[in-house]
């Protein structure tokens, strides 16, 4: 094969009239059955004839993280199930994942996630029907993979305020005080390392994320801010509202250098959302990527080559 190429891959989905539909998908065949490293990721909802994007005014991909399998995930022991009581072995990791903001994987030059051709696949996802028939349409991924042996493999770090969770949601009530509602998590960092990569997810309300090091000064790691569009924009014109519209954008963070991190140091991540009024089922979700290797000291000089993006 060749050093870098990207292969692309659709499952066909078909969602109820304004129905809101969420399944666990297993995929058999696809993702690439080769030995090498993921380099970059994006997915969308296409129309099943001629592969265009498909307005939110059709279908809405409102979540979806895919999942490589028989790995233990390294923030659970355990997921609760979507009823809130079952416990499941967490014998996965989510090496990407997006929303109604699109994030993207973009690991910097030198990085990359290795898999093999004998890994095992799924997906969660949940697509919103905004029309008053049953719409058809294919969830369409691009992977692109390079077999360069040289890469340095990077590991998935999985930051979400209620981590460990198949539904993992809570709501803010909107009183007002404080103006700024804050959830905050702590992820051990399951290795020494630097993370070179991380993007974003929240919904409608947000004001931003932020990944911090409590144990150095609480300095920031990152902060990934939603951008939201216009008043005209299709996110806010929808009809009927099945949910409260999220941000068009998140920004994302990538360092060749990389933020250093310590193995048994705790990574805080602080979702923060607006409380003047209520908002509900909403998520506070950082992807990042850790790159192991050796760190002298828990507070080493943070990276001078940081780069947001969008």
């Amino acid at each position: 094969m060749a050093a870098t190429h990207t292969e692309s891959f659709n499952y066909p989905v078909s969602v109820d009239p304004y129905g809101v539909k969420q399944e666990i998908t297993f995929l058999p065949t696809q993702m690439p059955k080769v030995d090498g490293f993921i380099t970059g990721w994006s997915v969308n909802i296409v129309d099943a004839t001629d592969g265009t994007p498909l307005p939110i005014q059709r279908l809405m991909l409102h979540h979806i993280v895919f999942q490589k399998l028989g790995v233990q995930n390294n923030a659970c022991k355990n997921f609760t199930s979507f009823d809130s009581k079952t416990l499941l072995p967490a014998f996965a990791e989510n090496p990407y994942g997006a929303g109604e903001e699109r994030n993207v994987m973009v690991l910097p030059p030198g990085y990359g996630y290795p898999i093999s051709k004998n890994d095992n696949w799924s997906m969660v996802w949940m697509l919103m029907n905004h029309r008053a028939v049953t719409d058809n349409a294919l969830i369409h991924w691009e992977v692109t993979v390079d077999d360069n042996a040289l890469l340095k493999p990077v590991i998935p770090l999985w930051f979400d305020v209620r981590n460990c969770n198949a539904d993992p949601v809570y709501s803010v009530g909107g009183s007002g005080k404080p103006k700024v509602a804050e959830e905050k998590a702590e992820l051990t960092m399951p290795e020494s390392g630097r993370i070179v990569a991380a993007g974003g997810h929240v919904h409608g309300g947000a004001a931003d994320l932020v990944l911090s090091q409590p144990a150095c000064n609480n300095r920031t790691i990152h902060t990934s801010k939603p951008a939201w569009g216009m008043p005209d924009h299709p996110f806010y014109n929808v009809r009927p509202i099945l949910h409260e519209p999220g941000p068009v954008s998140m920004s994302r963070y990538t360092s060749e250098q990389g933020f250093p991190v310590q193995k048994g140091q705790k990574i805080r991540l602080t979702s923060r959302y607006d409380n003047t009024r209520p908002h509900t089922r909403v998520m506070g979700i950082v992807p990042a990527y850790l790159a192991p290797g050796e760190v002298s000291s828990p507070c080493e000089p943070a990276p001078t080559d940081a780069q947001d993006a969008r």
